[in-house]
């Protein structure tokens, strides 16, 4: 007899995968993320399971947006939680990842749902903060700060962090597990009181090598229903152009990072985590993306945005062949148009990278093609 299991494939990265990329995530990004973890554990909640594990590692997030919880490999029913047994692994030891158990559980005492719920709240902490609440040099020492120590005040370190938002993280964080939401529906419903936004379905950031091949694919295409010839034996003949002047993602090289601070792209502290210069035929032009800002620098000019909240888009235009444009959306009707004139290759080049590091735009475009004289076309996406 064989015994396997059967598991769903997941086309998307884990919450720690997508901390370790940006640090922190934006309020209203962090909240949704914790009520739908909050709403998968009420419905394992329901059906007497503990998860005993809940951080991001178990998170993930799929290509739409989704958010799903994962590794119930530790969970006990909740009926077993009484006995000594239900409290170790097959090694003898405690279950659970140090940063994230609740105090109860740091020091080996019976646990219910509402150990699940303290999880989540480090999760969400972590989020906002960009850091976890508890830490130390050993496992010992972390579960010491669990049991014992109050994490500092959200808004002590993030004051963006609304005063609703941070007192549900509060209660979420209680040390006495009776001060706590009591269950999972109650903490889903007090993070959508406390930020409307918690309510949709699926998280605004998009994620990995299948947005961006979605993001190009999707303008490739609808050059390609309106000169469908043109286009195809255009993209044959420039698809494997030159490549960009400069791609470069984290870790970049402290030569780099220096070189960015004496232009003035990158402030005092911040460290720049993917650059990019389109192939020389298409112009000038450097987009850096930092953990802190989006900076671009053009001849003779210099700008840039506080990341959070950052968005982008690209649209197409017709001239010998498909061009696109990239455009930065810092905030909702702000369009700053980066780059101009890029080549298939260069936009593929570019969504790779900034696909995995800012909120792609939501706003639909619209291709328009104008013949301006025989045998020739011009084309454009507008957004309305």
């Amino acid at each position: 007899r064989v015994l396997y299991i059967v598991m769903r494939c997941v086309e998307g990265p884990s919450l720690r995968r997508l901390l370790e990329q940006r640090k922190r995530l934006s309020v209203d990004d962090a909240v949704r993320i914790a009520r739908q973890v909050a709403d998968a554990l009420g419905y394992a909640h329901s059906h007497g399971v503990v998860h005993r594990d809940v951080k991001p590692d178990n998170i993930l997030l799929d290509s739409t947006g989704n958010v799903l919880v994962t590794d119930f490999g530790i969970a006990k029913a909740t009926e077993a939680a009484s006995t000594a047994t239900a409290q170790l692994t097959s090694i003898g030891m405690v279950v659970g990842t140090p940063h994230y158990m609740s105090p109860e559980q740091a020091t080996g005492e019976r646990i219910d749902s509402r150990s699940d719920l303290y999880s989540v709240g480090i999760v969400l902490y972590q989020m906002l903060a960009g850091a976890l609440p508890f830490d130390g040099d050993s496992a010992q020492a972390i579960l010491m700060k669990q049991a014992t120590a109050t994490a500092t005040p959200i808004r002590r370190i993030r004051r963006s962090v609304p005063p609703e938002v941070a007192a549900t993280l509060d209660r979420m964080l209680a040390e006495d597990p009776d001060e706590r939401f009591q269950t999972a529906e109650e903490l889903s419903r007090a993070l959508v009181a406390a930020r409307p936004a918690a309510a949709r379905g699926r998280v605004a950031v998009r994620w990995g090598l299948p947005s961006a091949r979605t993001a190009v694919i999707s303008l490739v295409v609808g050059a390609t229903a309106v000169l469908l010839v043109a286009v195809a034996t255009a993209v044959g003949l420039t698809l494997f152009g030159r490549p960009p002047q400069l791609r470069a993602t984290a870790p970049l090289p402290d030569s780099l990072n220096q070189s960015l601070r004496q232009r003035g792209i990158l402030g005092r502290g911040d460290t720049a985590v993917f650059a990019f210069s389109p192939s020389a035929e298409r112009g000038s032009g450097l987009l850096v993306v930092a953990r802190h800002r989006v900076a671009i620098a053009a001849p003779g000019r210099l700008r840039g945005y506080p990341r959070e909240g950052v968005a982008y888009l690209f649209a197409a235009r017709w001239h010998r062949g498909p061009r696109f444009l990239f455009i930065l959306v810092p905030s909702p009707g702000h369009r700053d148009t980066v780059f101009t004139d890029l080549s298939p290759r260069d936009t593929w080049e570019l969504a790779r990278g900034v696909d995995q590091l800012l909120s792609r735009d939501s706003t639909p475009v619209r291709f328009h093609v104008q013949f301006t004289a025989p045998h020739r076309a011009a084309a454009r996406v507008e957004t309305p």
